[in-house]
């Protein structure tokens, strides 16, 4: 992120700041199968995030809530172990397992659905520091649905690197949808109908919907982006290991 690009940013939100709604609770929801290589990494991240989060806004509820989706391995051995709370299900759906989450965690809320930020992520990726209090403040400046943007780990040769590199520009505005980088007011998610069950592409469909309402202010931010697992070997089918395997390998040298 370039200084002009953060400059365009903050004064983005300063021009918002009349529409505001603050929120008070903020639910993270995680949809996890057969993660436990992964599992534990993702979560002290967003344990991170949580406290960075609680000290920039300490009267900030902040709740993480892990969808064990047929898990047969240890996932949710160690979910319990590091105090997180799961709910078990069998959907063998990334878009049912976070609806399934989201319904969950909004039964035990103490807000009403305008002062809720609902957060979602993937078992495979590790969030940055600042990436809750991202999502805090930019519903305090009138947004409500927040699209991140993700950069790929792992050992990828060089040339599929440079690909993804090109095709993903870190910019304010970004055309990118990841639903492992992504926010929505609650009140915002229940008026859209939420997660459709789907086992793929269920982000870009939620987004499709919300962009189909004028009034719903979306951010498009490359500000604090989620570092994902670039396997190529993944969860649901066509997703973001499929679209890293078909990646074309680019050359710098073109």
């Amino acid at each position: 992120m370039t200084t002009v690009e953060t400059a365009r940013y903050h004064a983005a939100v300063r021009c918002s700041a009349p529409t505001a709604q603050a929120v008070s609770e903020l639910i993270v929801v995680v949809p996890a199968h057969n993660e436990e290589q992964l599992i534990g990494t993702c979560l002290a991240a967003l344990l991170d995030s949580q406290r960075a989060a609680h000290r920039l806004f300490p009267q900030l509820t902040c709740r993480i809530v892990v969808v064990l989706d047929d898990c047969e391995d240890d996932t949710g051995v160690i979910v319990q172990r590091m105090g997180i709370r799961s709910i078990v299900v069998d959907r063998h759906s990334v878009g049912a397992a976070r609806r399934a989450g989201v319904r969950a965690a909004l039964a035990d809320a103490g807000a009403p659905l305008r002062r809720i930020w609902l957060a979602s992520t993937d078992a495979d990726c590790r969030v940055p520091a600042g990436w809750m209090s991202r999502f805090v403040d930019a519903a305090a400046h009138g947004y409500h649905l927040v699209l991140g943007m993700v950069h790929p780990s792992g050992d990828l040769p060089a040339s599929r690197l440079h690909a993804w590199q090109d095709r993903h520009p870190y910019v304010e505005g970004h055309p990118h949808v990841h639903g492992a980088a992504l926010g929505i007011r609650a009140d915002v998610y229940h008026d859209i109908g939420g997660w459709r069950p789907l086992q793929t592409g269920e982000d870009v469909e939620l987004v499709k919907r919300a962009e189909q309402r004028p009034w719903i202010r979306i951010l498009r931010t490359a500000q604090d982006p989620v570092c994902t697992s670039a396997r190529t070997v993944g969860r649901a089918p066509a997703g973001f290991a499929a679209y890293m395997t078909n990646l074309p390998e680019l050359s710098r040298d073109r």
